[in-house]
């Protein structure tokens, strides 16, 4: 008989099966909880409604003699002591009351995180910035990381983000307001210099900075935008205005083949050239959808990341079946003028999965411009001249915006000016109700009636 020296008892109060009893939670698996610790004598309170309760207090070490102030908090059981790099009391409290406001307001992760990142520079939040920002496109990636070249060559490629206040931003914008924009030879040194930025440019470069400082307090950098407390300037609100029909076909006529095919493309569907246009293949293109043939622009190629559909004109629909069946060839030349000068190159449509592959015709159109008395012209000019065209053809201007995707109806009522040649027919429209309201009839019941 075998003899055992530990005996197990059944216990059914322990282990919840007595009846009518609840099952009871084994507590051997629960974590011990951490006593809110008491803070020291002579720890100066902050006084903030939360469950977070932060003090201040300066060492007692008399080999210090003028010590700095330290925070002193108890989050998420622990304990957190830091410098508040300053020396000046009333400077401490104020600073302790923001960490304070922040970690009641249940941004307590947040700040511990930026004071992990307290090394990371400027740099490296706008390469990051430009990687990570969703809503902006490829085409406004490549501008804006060619501006922000000036701004990191300005506060220094070591410079830390924390380290970037208000008075800097102000500094640099000062300094682009004097010395940014366009660069020119100066004629006594023969050195490129800046001779100032417009409105627009300054209110751009301020747009950006502030996506930048706040995409950086989403991923942990900073704690505030130091962009928030600068004004922009004012600017009066641009109108736009395109070309109307017969300035268009007398643009046309002066342009040579390839630009032709692209000037058109432009000004009867308002794509923009090098995201929307350049970047159109086979599958945006549906000739057979009811109830008409449509171009659609997927959200990823748009400016504002919105899907859009454009209804093939007569026009449009030719050529596109023209490149998409036996393809276009032009010989381009490199010298835009009427000499014959130049090197020719060849410019196919399709190439690879583009219909209408991207190529500069700035030059090319610009001389076609002057030529055809218009000036200079711009490729998004044509852009402006198909929503110019709509409004011409009494097309409702809610229709207008839908066509041209603009993100709000402000941007499509810069289009439309009060050309007496658009809005005449609203007074003739007047005088042709019924003539029981015309004025000849009012005047003459009055007279009957003396």
């Amino acid at each position: 008989m075998t003899c055992c020296k530990f005996a197990v008892f059944f216990n059914p109060i322990l282990s919840g099966e007595w009846p009518g009893n609840p099952p009871l939670i084994p507590l051997l698996n629960r974590e011990p909880l951490m006593a809110k610790p008491q803070a020291p004598k002579g720890y100066i309170p902050v006084n903030v409604d939360g469950d977070v309760e932060v003090y201040i207090y300066q060492p007692t070490d008399p080999r210090i003699k003028a010590p700095s102030w330290y925070i002193y908090y108890y989050y998420n059981q622990k304990i957190y002591r830091n410098s508040l790099k300053t020396k000046n009391q009333k400077a401490a409290h104020q600073r302790a009351r923001e960490t304070a406001e922040k970690l009641n307001a249940g941004q307590g992760t947040l700040l511990h995180q930026v004071r992990a990142n307290r090394g990371a520079t400027f740099a490296h939040l706008v390469e990051r910035t430009l990687a990570e920002y969703p809503k902006w496109t490829d085409t406004t990636r490549i501008r804006i990381e060619a501006q922000m070249k000036i701004v990191v060559d300005f506060f220094g490629k070591d410079r830390p983000v924390q380290q970037i206040t208000t008075p800097v931003i102000q500094e640099f914008l000062g300094w682009l307001r004097a010395h940014g924009g366009r660069r020119h030879k100066d004629p006594k040194s023969g050195q490129l210099a800046g001779t100032g930025c417009s409105d627009q440019t300054y209110n751009r470069y301020k747009s950006y900075l502030s996506t930048i400082f706040k995409f950086g307090i989403r991923c942990g950098y900073n704690t505030i935008n130091p962009v928030e407390q600068i004004e922009a300037a004012p600017v009066v609100i641009e109108t736009y205005e395109g070309f109307h029909e017969e300035e268009l076909e007398r643009l046309l006529a002066h342009c040579p083949p390839h630009t032709r095919l692209i000037a058109t493309m432009l000004a009867d569907t308002g794509m923009r050239h090098r995201e929307e246009l350049g970047a159109m293949t086979r599958a945006w293109v549906h000739f057979d959808e009811v109830p008409f043939p449509r171009i659609v622009i997927p959200g990823e190629a748009a400016k504002n990341r919105v899907s859009r559909t454009i209804r093939m004109t007569k026009r449009v629909e030719a050529l596109l079946k023209e490149i998409m069946d036996h393809g276009l060839v032009f010989d381009v030349r490199t010298d835009t003028n009427d000499n014959g000068g130049g090197k020719v190159r060849e410019y196919r449509c399709p190439a690879r999965h583009r219909l209408v592959p991207y190529t500069s015709i700035r030059k090319s159109l610009s001389s076609a411009g002057k030529r055809a008395a218009l000036g200079h012209v711009r490729p998004h000019d044509l852009r402006h001249t198909f929503v110019t065209r709509l409004l011409d053809l009494a097309v409702p201007i809610e229709q207008v915006n839908y066509l041209a995707g603009h993100k709000s109806m402000s941007m499509t009522k810069r289009y439309d000016h009060a050309h007496e040649e658009r809005y005449g027919g609203a007074i003739e429209a007047l005088d042709n109700v019924a003539k029981r309201n015309s004025a000849e009839v009012i005047a003459a019941a009055r007279w009957k009636q003396v």
